[in-house]
C-alpha cells in the first residue's frame, strides 16, 4: 500500500525552515540572517515599522475606495448623527464613539464634526471632557459630571467655557463641594436651558446646599432638577416649564417654611411638569390660609404634577393651587410613624383638604381603578377623553396611593374611596381588594352615587372567601319602592352593561348561581331586557379539578346567555371561555 498522500506540499510543514518558516526572504542580504545583537534588533525593528505604515496606508487607500466612503461627507456626518442621536434616546450618549473605530477615515470625520461633541462626560477622569471641549469648538455643549471625585476639577475646568454650557446635570455632589457648585450656579450662564443636581448627605452633615437662581444670569433656563438643595424664592421660576424639587430638610443652612415652598410654587405660572418629593418645611402643621377672596393659583399648562411629601404639605398645596383637569396629578404618602393613627384611620383621604375645589379631576374623571390591602391603598381616577389636551400624552387624572410601613391601614370598607370619588360622573369602576375587605364594604352606600357606572369590575386577592357575594346582593336590588314593588330607582347602577367578577372561590356563596339571580332581579326591576347587562365574566378560583370546572361550565354558560349576551367563563390563568 502506497504511503503517499495526495495532498500538495504546502499543507506539510517538513519545508518551512528558519528563520522565515515558508515566508519568502527578504530582499537585502543584511536583512537575511537573524538578528544576535541590539543594533541589528534596532535595525529590522526601524525596517517592520516602514513596512507597518505602508500597510496602514494601502489600507487607506482601499478603505478609500468602498462605496461607505465615497459618499458625500455631509451624508457620512448625517449617518453618525443618526446613530448618536439613537443610542442617546437609548440611554447610552456614548456608545457612539465606537464609530470611531471603524477606520481613520471615519475618526478624522467624527473627530473634527463639532456638532457630534455635544454630549461630555466627566467620571471618573476628565480626559473626555477636555476632549470634548477642544472638538465642540464653540458650539453649545451638554456636560454630564456623574463621579464626586471630579466634580471640583470638572466645574474648574469648565468655567472658561460656561457661557456655552446648554444642559448641566452634576450627580453625586460631595457637601465639600457643594460651596463651589453655589458659586459656579451664580456666573452668567447665557445658554443654560437645563440644570440637574443632587448633593449627597451624611448623618453627621445632613444639610441642604443652598442655590440661588438669578434670571438675569439664566435667561433661557427652563427646567431645574435639584435634590439634596435648598432652593430660595426668585423670579427665575416663572420661566420655568419643569420643575423637580426633592430631598429638601429645610433645616439648614436656613429654613424652608411653608410660606417660602409656596412662593416657589406659586411662581411656576408656566410649568409643565412639576415634581415636589421629601421636601419638609417645619411649620407646616398651622392651618392652610385661604387666599384672599378665595382664589387659587391657577398652572394652567401643567401637564404632570407629582407630589410624594407628609400630609401637612399636601394640604397647603392642594389648598391654594387649582391643578387642571387635563393634567396627570399623582401623589403618594409613606406613612413610616406609629403614632400616625390619624393617617391609618383616614387611609387616602389624608391628604385631602377640606376645599378640595382646586382638584379639577376629582370634577371630571369618569374612570376609577381602586385598589386595596392591609399596607396600600390607591386610586386612579381618569378622563380618557381629555388626552388630546395633556400636551405629554399622558392619562389625564389623578392618583392617589398610601403606603403604610408597620402598622396596617384601619379604614373601614372603602369609606375613603367613596368620600374622594363622590362627585366623579363615573362610566367605569375597577376595584381590586382582600376578600376581607370586601366583606367590610357596605356597597349600596359605595355605590348609590355613581348611576351612570357602565362597566364594574370586583377582583378578589389574597385568600378567596365569599367576598363578591356582598356586592352581588346590593346589585341584586332588594330594596323595594314606596308602595313595595321594585323599580328603576331601587336599582344600583341602573345604566350597568358590563360586571366582571375575579379571583373569588368559586365554591363559596356559589357564585355563578348567585350572579345569575342577581342579574335577573335586575332585569325585572328593570322592567326590560335591553336596559339590562350586556356582558357578564366570571374568573373564579378554587375549582378542584379540570372537570368539575367543565361541569360548572356546561351548566352556567348556556343559564347566562339566556340572560345576557356575552358571557365569558375561566378559572385561574385559564383564558375564559366565550
Amino acid at each position: 500500500m502506497s504511503t503517499d498522500s495526495p495532498e500538495p506540499d504546502v499543507l506539510r510543514a517538513d519545508g518551512m525552515q528558519a528563520p522565515y518558516y515558508g515566508l519568502p526572504p527578504l530582499d537585502a542580504a543584511s536583512m537575511s540572517r537573524v538578528p544576535v545583537d541590539n543594533e541589528q534588533r534596532a535595525s529590522l525593528l526601524e525596517r517592520r515599522h516602514g513596512f507597518e505604515l505602508a500597510i496602514r496606508s494601502t489600507n487607506a487607500l482601499l478603505n478609500a475606495g468602498v462605496p461607505i466612503n465615497r459618499l458625500p461627507l455631509e451624508l457620512l456626518v448625517a449617518i453618525m448623527t443618526w446613530v448618536q442621536v439613537g443610542y442617546s434616546e437609548m440611554g447610552a450618549p456614548l456608545e457612539w464613539l465606537s464609530l470611531l473605530l471603524v477606520c481613520r477615515y471615519w475618526f478624522v470625520v467624527a473627530s473634527s464634526t463639532p456638532k457630534l461633541w455635544f454630549y461630555l462626560w466627566a467620571g471618573p477622569g476628565l480626559n473626555f471632557l477636555r476632549t470634548g471641549l477642544a472638538r465642540s469648538k464653540g458650539l453649545k455643549v451638554f456636560v454630564a459630571i456623574g463621579h464626586p471625585d471630579v466634580v471640583a476639577s470638572a466645574l474648574a475646568y469648565i468655567a472658561p467655557h460656561a457661557r456655552r454650557i446648554q444642559h448641566l446635570w452634576i450627580y453625586n455632589v460631595p457637601q465639600a463641594d457643594a460651596t463651589l457648585l453655589s458659586e459656579f450656579i451664580r456666573r452668567p450662564l447665557p445658554a443654560l436651558e437645563s440644570f440637574h443636581v443632587s448633593v449627597s448627605k451624611t448623618l453627621l452633615d445632613p444639610s441642604d446646599a443652598l442655590i440661588e437662581l438669578n434670571p438675569e444670569n439664566h435667561p433661557k433656563l427652563n427646567n431645574v432638577a435639584v435634590s439634596g438643595v435648598l432652593l430660595r424664592p426668585s423670579p427665575e421660576f416663572r420661566q420655568l416649564q419643569a420643575l423637580s424639587f426633592s430631598r429638601c430638610l429645610g433645616i439648614a443652612p436656613e429654613e424652608l417654611t411653608i410660606g417660602k415652598l409656596l412662593d416657589i410654587l406659586k411662581t411656576c405660572v408656566n410649568a409643565v411638569t412639576l415634581q415636589v418629593a421629601d421636601v419638609f418645611c417645619r411649620d407646616a402643621d398651622r392651618a392652610p390660609r385661604a387666599l384672599p377672596g378665595g382664589a387659587r393659583i391657577e398652572l394652567p399648562k401643567l401637564a404632570l404634577c407629582y407630589l410624594n411629601t407628609e400630609t401637612d404639605i399636601f394640604r397647603h398645596i392642594l389648598s391654594t393651587f387649582t391643578l387642571p383637569a387635563a393634567a396627570h396629578v399623582a401623589m403618594v404618602l409613606t406613612i413610616a410613624d406609629d403614632t400616625a393613627n390619624d393617617g391609618l384611620a383616614l387611609g387616602l383621604r389624608a391628604i385631602m383638604p377640606e376645599d378640595r375645589s382646586g382638584l379639577l379631576a376629582l370634577q371630571t374623571a369618569t374612570h376609577v381603578e381602586i385598589k386595596a390591602d392591609h399596607y396600600h391603598r390607591s386610586l386612579f381616577a381618569s378622563t380618557p377623553s381629555l388626552a388630546s389636551q395633556n400636551i405629554l400624552s399622558l392619562l389625564p387624572g389623578i392618583s392617589i396611593t398610601v403606603d403604610v410601613v408597620r402598622e396596617s391601614l384601619d379604614v373601614e370598607g372603602l369609606e375613603d374611596v367613596q368620600d374622594i370619588c363622590r362627585a366623579m360622573p363615573l362610566e367605569t369602576i375597577t376595584i381590586t381588594l382582600e376578600s376581607h375587605i370586601a366583606r367590610r364594604v357596605n356597597w349600596r352606600t359605595f355605590l348609590a352615587p355613581f348611576r351612570g357606572v357602565r362597566a364594574l369590575t370586583l377582583i378578589g386577592v389574597g385568600r378567596h372567601s365569599d367576598g363578591a357575594a356582598s356586592l352581588l346582593d346590593a346589585l341584586a336590588s332588594e330594596h323595594p319602592s314606596s308602595d313595595g314593588t321594585p323599580d328603576e330607582g331601587s336599582v344600583l347602577c341602573p345604566e350597568l352593561r358590563s360586571l366582571r367578577i375575579e379571583g373569588f372561590n368559586a365554591h363559596s356563596c356559589n357564585i355563578p348561581a348567585t350572579v345569575l339571580g342577581c342579574v335577573m332581579k335586575r332585569m325585572m326591576a328593570l322592567g326590560s331586557r335591553s336596559r339590562g347587562l350586556e356582558e357578564l365574566e366570571l374568573r373564579l378560583d378554587r375549582f378542584e379539578s379540570e372537570e368539575e370546572f367543565e361541569r360548572q361550565k356546561e351548566w352556567y354558560v348556556p343559564c347566562a346567555r339566556r340572560l345576557v349576551r356575552r358571557v365569558k367563563f375561566g378559572y385561574g390563568s385559564k383564558e375564559p371561555h366565550y
